[in-house]
């Protein structure tokens, strides 16, 4: 575990001149060292489990500022301070700095077990929903899985509010709203396990919050939007539902940059198309349709034939268009598989193995989507595990 230690010796609060020691090496930096009851907020630690007299102390007696950060693990949190003011003026400044350490190695210990905490009710969470792939799989590292989890929980929990039954379309609405307001918060005063993890996840990764605000984005349009006129249309949808997922998993390996998002994006978007024609019959039963509006009159296919399950010559011609698009989208984004490194191109093959299996069983199944929901199943995985490993062909 590294650890930055920060000391001030007899300073006021808005004092905000301080050197740190990271290792051997030597910083001076500015900071505005924030109040005793603001950091006891920020990381739900009360008075009583780290120094009673703490918030009550005077501001001129405060010794220091004590900082741990560790590296190592994925519970790790970037910047945790705990502030001290000893009561006693007569405290000579070797016992003051044990204080120091004592109620910072509390700090820790009690935001390490509530991270922890929260990390595993987005495991669970992420667990009991169906899905066609595992997420956070045995190919991700121990170390990432933490925080993919809490990404997902984020967005489930979202998708939740769009899907969940007996609310009205404003109801909905506002719920995606107050937890975009959440998030907004969450790095300063996150709410409940779902943003106490996912704000760790942020602050470790550096993962741009505008990729999480596109999410929500797709979540309204879930709501105010049941049909889409163009293929095109469907594209820019999945611009906010699912290439962000994409670009989030990159950044939680270190890959940044244009060139991997532009082939992410296409996998992304192929994945996610292919969930729509893989639920067809699911999104129509909610009252949605992703199936592109020009091409159901291309080929003529009525809304009557979706709502009576009628697999016609003219619904397979219309399906076997759309994935050949589909395809042809995984394909462009085939060469990030080689761009990436590690367990991550492995995750990655698996994962596109997945969604052309997908569309192989829709062609397998006679385009019959509606009685036979295709899926990935435990029988498949080890033809689709020894290629990823072995033999990658699609």
């Amino acid at each position: 575990m590294s650890r930055v230690f920060v000391m001030l010796s007899g300073v006021k609060r808005s004092q905000s001149i301080f050197s740190t020691c990271v290792g051997r090496r030597f910083f001076t930096s500015t900071y505005q060292i924030p109040t005793a009851d603001s950091i006891l907020t920020a990381n739900s630690v009360g008075p009583e489990q780290i120094y009673p007299t703490l918030k009550n102390a005077p501001a001129q007696r405060c010794w220091g500022v004590f900082f741990l950060c560790n590296g190592d693990s994925p519970l790790m949190y970037s910047l945790t301070a705990v502030y001290h003011a000893h009561p006693d003026p007569d405290i000579d400044f070797t016992t003051s700095l044990s204080y120091l350490h004592l109620m910072s190695q509390t700090a820790y210990k009690t935001r390490g077990i509530a991270i922890a905490e929260a990390y595993a009710h987005c495991e669970a969470l992420t667990r009991a929903h169906y899905e066609n792939f595992p997420v956070g799989s045995v190919l991700i590292p121990k170390r990432v899985r933490p925080h993919v989890y809490s990404i997902y929980a984020f967005a489930r929990t979202a998708d939740d509010f769009a899907d969940e039954p007996g609310l009205t379309v404003q109801e909905r609405l506002d719920h995606l709203t107050d937890w975009e307001a959440r998030l907004d918060a969450c790095l300063s005063d996150p709410v409940g396990p779902i943003f106490t993890a996912l704000a760790e996840t942020i602050r470790v990764h550096d993962l741009p919050v505008q990729l999480l605000r596109d999410l929500l984005t797709a979540f309204r349009m879930d709501v105010t939007t049941q049909r889409h006129q163009t293929y095109e249309d469907l594209l820019v949808y999945c611009t906010f539902s699912a290439n962000p997922v994409g670009r989030l998993i990159l950044h939680l390996f270190g890959y940044r940059g244009e060139r991997y998002a532009r082939h992410s994006d296409a996998i992304c978007s192929a994945l996610q198309l292919a969930n729509f024609w893989q639920d067809i019959a699911i999104d129509f039963s909610r009252g949605r349709m992703y199936l592109p509006q020009e091409d159901l009159k291309r080929f003529g296919v009525g809304i009557s034939d979706l709502r009576d399950q009628r697999v016609t010559p003219e619904f397979c011609q219309l399906l076997d268009h759309l994935i050949n698009r589909t395809q042809a989208l995984f394909e462009e984004g085939y060469p990030l598989l080689d761009m990436v490194r590690g367990r991550l191109r492995f995750e990655l093959r698996l994962t596109c193995l997945g969604g052309m299996h997908i569309l192989k069983k829709i062609r397998d199944n006679e385009c019959d989507v509606f009685h036979r929901r295709p899926t990935v199943t435990k029988r498949d995985l080890p033809a689709l595990l020894f290629k990823t490993f072995f033999s990658f062909r699609p």
